[in-house]
């Protein structure tokens, strides 16, 4: 089995709400080639962790998290790309697209999700997806496997964008190819 580790400091979008500015926002990526297990935490000067789970609950639908608190994580192989979301409530939504931003497919769930306070933990089985998999352990040495791990944390009526590579656009667009590094 491949494994692999990484954690980033998240970095703020220069449109993210000031106060959160000194927020301290991290993720751990562990890749394995069964799928992937991604966690969040998130703190602010003089708290141990946020509390996120209230700022979804005014958003009710199961797609379109991203109005709320919202984690994403992103792979990209080749030209297509899988995104998955998930909140600190328990939510999680999933995407599949052939190229920027084409979308093919969209489902409900995805991730197996866990966490209080300011952690947020998500479970990602490549099995649920058969072409992820396939790319996962089949895929040719020279093929180029890429993520992102993002955030959208609204507190206080106020948004904060976070990713593990910020790319220069004036709006976050965490689909840009410039926000990707590779796996």
């Amino acid at each position: 089995m491949t494994f692999i580790s990484y954690k980033h400091k998240l970095t703020p979008h220069k449109s993210s709400a000031s106060a959160h500015k000194s927020w301290d926002v991290s993720n751990l990526l562990l890749s394995y080639n069964t799928g992937f297990d991604v966690e969040f935490g998130v703190t602010s000067p003089g708290k141990e962790g946020l509390d996120l789970k209230d700022s979804f609950f005014e958003y009710s639908k199961t797609a379109d998290l991203w109005q709320g608190s919202c984690f994403e994580l992103f792979i990209k192989i080749d030209e297509k790309y899988w995104e998955w979301n998930f909140t600190p409530s328990g939510r999680s939504h999933h995407y599949f697209f052939e190229g920027w931003r084409n979308r093919i497919s969209s489902s409900v769930g995805g991730a197996v999700i866990t966490g209080d306070g300011g952690i947020v933990k998500a479970s990602i089985d490549a099995s649920a997806y058969p072409l992820l998999q396939w790319y996962l352990l089949n895929r040719p040495k020279e093929t180029v496997v890429e993520y992102q791990c993002s955030c959208i944390l609204k507190v206080g009526g106020e948004k904060s964008y976070w990713s593990s590579r910020i790319n220069p656009s004036e709006d976050p667009n965490f689909h840009s190819p410039d926000s990707f590094l590779v796996l």
